[in-house]
């Protein structure tokens, strides 16, 4: 535990798939002068969030010293739907909130503390969801449509009844727009505002469609998830891997608004919007998207 508060706790909260990793790069830009460290990814359980998450990231603090150990100044830390949400049948919301009390208790007191609720359109965010479980698997996260349809229902129907407590950010718009950008970043106190990146995320695997949309990794990193990598039950991550090593790319923000358009005759894809409360959420928080109507009107 630190042995001073921490100057500011981000909890971030987000289902796979919906710019979270692209949201908080953005996020950590904003200090580059704080000591920062950010924690990727933690279990719905109680335990030392940093023994629990998938990854740690540390800026202007030393590598081989425990960040807690060193009183950072800014701590982020997310949580996406996981297995044990369809599993136990749980709500994503309230399997992530119930560990809160655990999670401080090790990060300590902070003097203030931001939580972020992000949340994609369905249209584009179950076909980058459907996409990615048909050539990598579920990552850890839900493996059913259906389960993952329930969850953004949730976390939708969260963001429109005000999400009490949360600086909720929808990520078509934070990609459209400047503006709500600089908005959304007054909730953090930033040292400055980081302009949107044309750089994929280094973590959350980049895109679902395309090969070689993700930031390079150094071969250390590749060495460091060895075990991933050669894991017998996802040997498939090695040609992943090493893509990511030879070939980056930046992001297309254009093309990543109409992931939609390579599933408008996908039966599995169609079902997910027979349940017409689905458009009207997606409409309630990012009006129409162009061309939805008509595809759910063709249902």
């Amino acid at each position: 535990m630190p042995t001073h508060p921490l100057d500011l706790e981000i909890r971030v909260l987000g289902q796979m798939r919906s710019g979270n990793h692209a949201i908080i790069q953005w996020i950590l830009g904003m200090f580059p002068e704080r000591k920062v460290c950010f924690l990727n990814n933690l279990d719905h359980l109680p335990g030392d969030p940093y023994l629990i998450c998938s990854k740690v990231e540390t800026v202007n603090l030393d590598p081989d010293v425990r960040p807690s150990a060193q009183d950072p100044g800014v701590v982020v830390y997310s949580y996406e739907d996981s297995r044990v949400i369809q599993t136990e049948k749980r709500s994503f919301l309230s399997s992530v909130l119930g560990q809160t009390d655990a999670v401080r208790e090790h990060l300590g007191p902070s003097l203030r503390n931001v939580d972020v609720l992000i949340i994609r359109d369905p249209f584009n965010g179950f076909a980058s969801r459907l996409k990615l479980l048909r050539h990598r698997g579920p990552l850890g996260g839900i493996d059913d449509m259906a389960t993952i349809r329930k969850v953004w229902k949730e976390t939708a129907q969260f963001a429109l009844a005000g999400a009490s407590g949360f600086t909720v950010v929808k990520y078509n718009t934070w990609v459209d727009n400047e503006a709500y950008r600089e908005r959304i970043a007054e909730a953090f106190d930033p040292d400055r505002v980081p302009e949107l990146s044309d750089r994929p995320a280094r973590y959350g695997g980049g895109s679902s469609f395309a090969n070689g949309i993700h930031d390079r990794l150094p071969i250390r990193t590749v060495l460091s998830d060895y075990r991933k990598i050669f894991s017998l039950k996802r040997i498939r991550n090695l040609a992943f891997y090493l893509r990511r090593v030879v070939a980056p790319t930046v992001v297309d923000h254009e093309a990543v608004r109409q992931r939609w358009r390579h599933f408008v005759d996908d039966d599995e894809y169609r079902e997910l919007f027979r349940d017409p409360e689905v458009a009207e959420l997606s409409e309630a928080l990012f009006g129409e998207i162009p061309g939805t109507r008509a595809f759910v009107r063709s249902l």
